[in-house]
């Protein structure tokens, strides 16, 4: 019995040049954009996290799989420290949304052609805190009196 070399099924890109690292950052944040679009996430949402993440790119210059949270920690800390805590928060958001996708589907991808094992640098200890849940308004019914008010309670039949 012999071994023989067992070929990848999927193909690796080859990260050999500045060009190569640009065109795979640009086709994973095209596949980003694509599967948030199919996830019925609104335009302006998506553009907002592109931004968040193009602006942390630039910062750190390198592509953002090589981001590690203390470089993350002197972004929040230093760069943004002034910046409005919900603008901060919907920045941390978009990046864990982004690096949970660069984990689920290409870790392995960016492993093979760079030796960078994918981690969030967004953690439990540098992520900003604030609340980014709004409070939905639901308007009162056309009779005008909200359902169980005192109001409502007069008008229901026995």
């Amino acid at each position: 019995m012999s071994l023989a070399v067992v070929a990848p099924i999927r193909s690796r890109p080859l990260l050999e040049s500045p060009q190569d690292i640009a065109d795979f950052e640009q086709d994973l944040l095209s596949e980003f954009v694509l599967a948030r679009a199919a996830a019925g996430i609104a335009d302006e949402t998506i553009s907002g996290d592109v931004d968040a993440l193009m602006e942390v790119r630039s910062w750190c210059g390198r592509p953002l799989w090589e981001l590690i949270p203390t470089a993350l920690d002197r972004f929040f800390g230093e760069d943004q420290r002034r910046l409005a805590t919900l603008t901060k928060v919907r920045k941390a958001q978009a990046l864990a949304t982004y690096f949970e996708f660069l984990e689920v589907r290409h870790q392995a991808d960016i492993y093979a052609a760079t030796g960078v094992l994918v981690q969030c640098p967004v953690d439990e200890i540098n992520r900003p805190r604030g609340k980014t849940n709004m409070r939905v308004r639901i308007p009162p019914p056309a009779s005008g009196s909200p359902p169980g008010s005192p109001d409502s309670r007069e008008q229901e039949p026995s």
